[in-house]
């Protein structure tokens, strides 16, 4: 597409994309499937939703982790922006062209599939403000030096651990929601709607930071909010006591559900 935004005009760009889109969409069709049985237990559904939120709510650690999500931290406001701000560095639209579009979802990738190497007993929490601190560090990258290699070797780091947020966010909130969820499906889709609160809010506040102190307002200000994550859960730890490895005891999350988890939480490293 910004190959495509450099030769057309804006509008024909925006039908190749909504081509691009919607084609795959149709691939669905092609699925044979067989025709759903009635549901056995809908018939109090929304009865069961409310008691398993209500469990959600009396744990404190769910509610932390839950929390956790709206932080500014892991948000990744910046990776959008960062097309925006190549001819700082001097980069042309080839350069974007192949750092943020065709490599950029490579390296979202191999970000992600870092978090397999953690092992699965380490606090989520924790390793979630650590992705975001490592995110913060490879701003710093950026702020080095105004040449186009800084721009390649600063949006690779970041890109690469905005992957390992995205990993370590998705598997907090698999823990949120907890092996005994009945209706697993809808809590996961509502923190994964929590979880892009803050890149909304994040994109707002980067903007405010480019028009007030140019470029490095935008990068000073999308670290900052990974910076502030990190110190707060590492406060939180240092003053509970809390280690990096969890395990099934109290330091587990509480409540009936939480229980479960304790003896056999999900493995999505």
């Amino acid at each position: 597409m910004i190959w495509l935004a450099a030769r057309l005009p804006l509008a024909a760009v925006g039908v190749c994309m909504a081509v691009v889109i919607a084609l795959p969409g149709f691939l669905s069709l092609a699925v044979p499937e067989l025709t759903p049985e009635a549901s056995s237990w809908f018939r109090g559904r929304l009865t069961q939703m409310g008691t398993e939120a209500w469990s959600l709510t009396r744990s404190p650690a769910r509610r932390w982790s839950t929390l956790l999500l709206v932080a500014p931290g892991g948000a990744g406001a910046a990776q959008s922006l960062l097309p925006a701000i190549a001819s700082h560095y001097g980069v042309g639209s080839t350069g974007v062209m192949w750092i943020n579009g065709i490599g950029g979802g490579a390296l979202l990738a191999l970000g992600s599939l870092f978090g397999t190497i953690i092992p699965g007993d380490w606090d989520r929490r924790l390793t979630y403000a650590v992705a975001g601190l490592t995110n913060a560090l490879a701003t710093f990258v950026l702020l080095a030096a105004n040449r186009p290699t800084t721009y390649l070797w600063g949006t690779a780091l970041y890109l690469i651990t905005e992957g390992l947020c995205w990993g370590r966010s998705t598997a907090l909130m698999v823990e949120i929601v907890g092996v005994e969820t009945r209706d697993a499906g809808t809590f996961y889709s509502v923190l994964n709607v929590a979880v892009s609160l803050p890149l909304l809010y994040m994109i707002r506040l980067d903007g405010w930071g480019v028009s007030r102190f140019g470029v490095h307002g935008l990068l000073l200000t999308d670290a900052a909010g990974n910076l502030l994550m990190f110190m707060a859960v590492a406060t939180v730890f240092l003053i509970c006591g809390l280690g990096l490895r969890r395990s099934s005891d109290s330091r587990s999350l509480t409540g009936d559900a939480a229980s479960a988890i304790s003896s056999r939480r999900f493995r999505v490293e």
